[in-house]
């Protein structure tokens, strides 16, 4: 690689985070004046579920053919195309809370274009990363994109809500716009040194996603670490709705706030620790480690009755050591997954990972409030919670998954985690 050809990739890299940062900065704000909208017009908090429902299925459903218009076509073009849909989205929804009566099937159908784009953006971010990164710094880029994704989760909703109160909806809307379209004339200008990915024959969507479950299935170890990550985000689903009566009830919308507040932090601090450490790290180490941690911090402290101050270092600690997990994780299926089927298998991957989250925060509402009737102490809800993904990670420690860390600690990592799957298979 020329010198002039790695300073492109680094500011078009620059450039596509800025891009991105603007992006969730201002469909989060969008959201929360959209939220605020329907609660105040409604009294139905089932009208917002089902609206957050319908965007949550469809992205996450619609993932691997997301990942079939990354692989096949031109990346600015479909990056190019993510943004102008995601501003033609906000513009619609600008209209909608405008209008004198707001028609609650319209913003369903906003919602599922925009979860669509949002779906084709996730999967392009890790293929753009791939190949803008050089393969030594690759844990630390993702970690870069992670932090930059983790702030937005902190503004958005806070000057969302305050310019909400302050000047209403139509600011709110207004500003995201602003900041959309901001970030669609940045990448018209800068993402021109997107590379030309090499692609692979001609399939159909349907083939084509085939292939990336067959590519998962095939390869014993990511396999079981598809379905562990599956059931993490299982018992986090449900623990989701429970989550927030138990810290309300306990420590009243103030320390909902507080709670909230203390993740936000973990998120990014998690991200930030990565991003700035340049030591390697071992992926069999620092990802059951990371996980375990999230595991006892966020759930099982929130069984100490009283302890709210310890339940808001939980947080942080919580989402602190799911963030350290973030960019080692996508490093190994970058390294692990076909050129010209990356897209398509980080889809794949999203949908065996987060398909039953959606079920699972349903299934935990009612068990919640099973569980606070039946059972006394409502806090050991979280406990056996947090003891649930500890036996999920446990599978981390030995076998085909700790062949894949292992292997991802090496400089041949694709060839040796080849070879263990193939005498595993």
């Amino acid at each position: 690689m020329t010198r002039s050809t790695a300073a492109v990739k680094r500011a078009t890299f620059v450039a596509i985070l800025v891009s991105e940062f603007l992006n969730l900065l201002g469909a989060g704000m969008a959201s929360i004046a959209v939220t605020l909208t329907v609660t105040t017009r409604t009294a139905e908090a089932s009208t917002l579920a089902v609206l957050l429902a319908v965007r949550t299925f469809t992205s996450i459903f619609f993932a691997p053919f997301a990942g079939v218009i990354v692989d096949r076509f031109h990346q600015r073009h479909v990056l190019l195309g993510a943004n102008g849909v995601l501003t033609l989205t906000v513009t619609a929804l600008f209209f909608i809370v405008r209008a004198n009566h707001v028609n609650f099937v319209l913003i369903g159908v906003v919602f599922v274009v925009q979860a669509l784009a949002d779906s084709v953006a996730q999967s392009l971010i890790v293929s753009v990363v791939r190949h803008l990164a050089n393969d030594v710094d690759l844990v630390r880029s993702n970690s870069l994109v992670y932090l930059v994704q983790s702030v937005p989760q902190i503004l958005a909703p806070a000057i969302g809500a305050w310019t909400y109160a302050v000047s209403g909806p139509d600011i709110v809307l207004g500003t995201s716009l602003t900041g959309l379209l901001l970030s669609f004339s940045l990448m018209v200008v800068l993402a021109r040194g997107l590379p030309v990915v090499e692609r692979g024959p001609w399939q159909s969507p349907f083939a084509h996603v085939a292939a990336g479950f067959r590519f998962i299935w095939s390869h014993r170890g990511l396999r079981r670490l598809q379905l562990s990550y599956s059931a993490l985000n299982f018992f986090n689903g449900l623990s989701a709705a429970g989550l927030v009566a138990y810290v309300t009830r306990h420590a009243g919308s103030v320390g909902w706030g507080s709670y909230s507040a203390f993740g936000g932090v973990g998120l990014v601090s998690g991200a930030l620790y990565m991003t700035l450490r340049k030591r390697p790290h071992r992926a069999d180490v620092i990802l059951p480690v990371a996980q375990a941690t999230a595991a006892v911090a966020g759930r099982i402290l929130l069984a100490v009755p009283g302890a709210h101050w310890l339940w808001y270092l939980g947080s942080f600690g919580r989402n602190a050591g799911l963030q350290l997990t973030g960019g080692p994780m996508t490093a190994i299926w970058q390294r692990q997954s076909p050129g010209d089927a990356l897209g398509v298998v980080s889809g794949c991957r999203r949908l065996i990972s987060q398909g039953a989250y959606p079920v699972a925060v349903i299934i935990g509402g009612v068990s919640y409030d099973w569980w606070t009737t039946a059972v006394s102490s409502d806090g050991m809800f979280f406990t056996v919670l947090g003891v649930a993904e500890l036996a999920a990670i446990s599978l981390w420690l030995f076998g085909p998954v700790r062949a894949v860390f292992v292997a991802a600690d090496t400089p041949v990592g694709e060839q040796r985690t080849g070879k263990t799957d193939a005498k595993a298979a």
